[in-house]
């Protein structure tokens, strides 16, 4: 996901001109600014304009056709209430679908001081939660496979996240790769004591356990509620 700043502009400053230099034996010229600039930085996907000029300057509105973190959020919203609903199979659908908008880390590509806003790692970290619950209704509806690539690559990316770590155990377990599982449990074991000094919770450990066969695999927590 990507961020364009756009300086605010105030609605009672018309765009006043500017003088160039006298050149030797010349005049003046003005320079009026070219408003037409502005809107090519912006694109309509549907009827109506996303820049508009309210009182206080210009404003972007868009709606969950226009912009994918808003329709990111209305899929996880529509799956946890298929999951209510009891349709277990569409609710693992739509929150695919919503994992499926995320291409990398929010604002990925821009400045590494930009990336470091409060605002972009609550993104993250929003990404992260549905990441975790999209596990959780797959691993209910005996789908796992849907969210394997997700979780492995969320894990690659957070590989101290004990709960994301149980639930990748859990899938790979669920979908036959009973090895990774077990390897991924000793990685995480390995590096949390070597990096925190501490060792596996109990989530973590009653993962491993599934996967080694000692327990049987426990039904996933309730859809819309998963640990962070």
């Amino acid at each position: 996901m990507g961020l364009r700043m756009v300086r605010p502009r105030s609605r009672d400053r018309s765009p006043r001109t500017r003088r160039r230099p006298r050149r030797p034996g010349g005049r003046r010229q003005r320079v009026r600014p070219a408003p037409q600039l502005l809107g090519t930085l912006f694109f309509t996907r549907s009827a109506g304009r996303w820049l508009l000029r309210g009182a206080g300057g210009y404003r972007l509105e868009v709606d969950a056709d226009s912009l994918d973190l808003l329709r990111f959020r209305c899929l996880r919203d529509a799956a946890r209430k298929a999951a209510e609903e009891g349709a277990a199979g569409r609710a693992v659908a739509l929150s695919v679908e919503a994992l499926a908008l995320w291409q990398g880390p929010a604002a990925s590509g821009i400045a590494a001081a930009v990336r470091g806003h409060p605002l972009l790692a609550a993104l993250d970290r929003e990404h992260l939660a549905a990441v975790k619950e999209s596990a959780d209704l797959a691993l209910g509806a005996e789908a796992a496979d849907l969210v394997l690539p997700k979780l492995r690559a969320a894990a690659a990316a957070s590989p101290l996240d004990e709960p994301l770590l149980s639930r990748l155990v859990l899938a790979l377990t669920a979908t036959g790769h009973r090895s990774e599982a077990l390897e991924v449990y000793a990685r995480a074991r390995t590096r949390l004591a070597d990096e925190l000094g501490i060792s596996p919770g109990a989530e973590l450990l009653a993962a491993q356990a599934v996967a080694t066969g000692q327990e049987p695999r426990k039904a996933a927590r309730p859809a819309g509620r998963p640990r962070l």
